[in-house]
């Protein structure tokens, strides 16, 4: 499995590369009043408004006063809205083997481990895979 892997606050996210629809760079992000937290704001990509998640917020890391007004995004392949979530800085495509795949701790809640597609353990650091489809369809439910 290859996966798209980014750093957002100090932690180290991805998603298979094949759930990335792209990334993006460099764009402006709006900041909309009234928003959930885990909404960091709208972002015009090609002439379409995307809805720029932080999954930081989703995990109970509250970041929301230390947005920029430019940032990174990878938008969501398939999902029924034009979804993105927010990264601080991008890393690298990594190939992983199955020996390094787990599953979401236990300490995590339920609504947190839904997002969780799996963990992925290597020799530097701990990848949190996040889980597209849920991320698309909790961003209607949270």
């Amino acid at each position: 499995m290859q996966i798209l892997t980014w750093i957002l606050g100090k932690e180290s996210y991805g998603m298979k590369l094949e759930d990335c629809r792209d990334v993006k760079e460099n764009t402006a992000l709006f900041h909309i009043p009234g928003m959930p937290d885990y909404v960091a704001g709208l972002a015009n990509v090609n002439g379409e408004p995307v809805t720029v998640l932080d999954v930081s917020c989703l995990f109970g890391l509250d970041r929301k006063e230390n947005r920029p007004s430019t940032v990174a995004l990878v938008r969501i392949k398939g999902a029924q809205q034009n979804v993105a979530l927010l990264v601080d800085r991008l890393t690298d495509i990594v190939t992983v083997s199955q020996d390094q795949i787990e599953i979401a701790p236990a300490s995590m809640s339920e609504t947190q481990a839904a997002l969780v597609a799996c963990m992925v353990r290597r020799p530097e650091i701990v990848t949190i895979v996040l889980n597209p489809r849920e991320l698309s369809k909790a961003h209607g439910n949270f």
